[in-house]
């Protein structure tokens, strides 16, 4: 059997050329294809929003970009220093902008966003950083590229590569911010902060972060968080909570 394995090998890829070349026609670019592909990029690009494992329904059709106080740990922090400093590391741009995708914010406001808050683009203007950025955020919007819609990645994958404040910072630094208050929260009080810097240091940080939910919003919250959007959802409720004790205590007094 062994002496006939390179005959068969050599017919086997004179067929296969000849199939390749048989259907070149099948493979030329279509004018009419590509118009109709372009066509409904276009339009996929005023509605598309990431949908991962954590899609919850809640989201959908929602700008919640703005409510800094439903936000993770990891994503004020991102975005609170953009807003401040001008600069995140490239891993952090693409995790701030997978979330605030998902949180509601289309391409052409994302666009303004890093045009308006990085320092990178101090001098430009807003033509000229579209030329050099703007498909870079199509990217993220899965329409340049692979086009794949990425997910909001999870916190295992925050923490390995990109930014999570309960890996990345050093305990005297997260100490200082928790104590200060974290973005759109009010600062912890010490024997919250010190089972917070125990969790972290014993590599417990999905449960430092479901801590420092529970001390934020008041009440218990996931025993471990798993994922931004996770949060997110968590936090949602909470507001729904409040605006309901709201009207419930508004009627009271009428």
């Amino acid at each position: 059997m062994g002496r006939f394995r390179p005959t068969l090998k050599r017919r086997f890829e004179e067929k296969l050329e000849v199939e390749i070349e048989n259907a070149q026609d099948f493979l030329k670019p279509n004018p009419e294809v590509e118009k109709l592909a372009h066509s409904f990029a276009e339009d996929l690009e005023q509605h598309v929003q990431l949908r991962s494992r954590f899609s919850f329904p809640e989201f959908e059709g929602k700008e919640l970009f703005s409510q800094i106080e439903i936000f993770p740990p990891c994503m004020r922090i991102l975005k609170t220093n953009i807003e401040r400093t001008g600069y995140l590391t490239h891993f952090e741009r693409l995790q701030l902008g997978f979330y605030l995708k998902r949180m509601g914010m289309n391409i052409d406001e994302q666009l303004r966003f890093w045009f308006e808050k990085s320092v990178d683009n101090v001098g430009l203007v807003y033509e000229e950083f579209l030329r050099e950025h703007r498909y870079q955020i199509r990217h993220i919007y899965g329409l340049e590229g692979g086009r794949k819609d990425y997910d909001v990645p999870s916190c295992r994958s925050i923490a390995r590569g990109y930014f999570c404040p309960f890996v990345h910072l050093s305990p005297e630094n997260l100490s200082q911010l928790l104590r200060e208050g974290l973005p759109g929260a009010k600062g912890l009080n010490e024997r919250i902060i010190a089972f917070i810097l125990k969790c972290v240091l014993n590599r417990r940080q999905k449960e430092a972060c479901s801590r420092t939910f529970a001390a934020i919003y008041q009440r218990q919250g996931p025993k471990w968080v798993n994922h931004p959007l996770q949060w997110v959802q968590e936090a949602l409720r909470e507001v729904t909570l409040s605006e309901d004790s709201l009207i419930s205590k508004n009627k009271e007094n009428l």
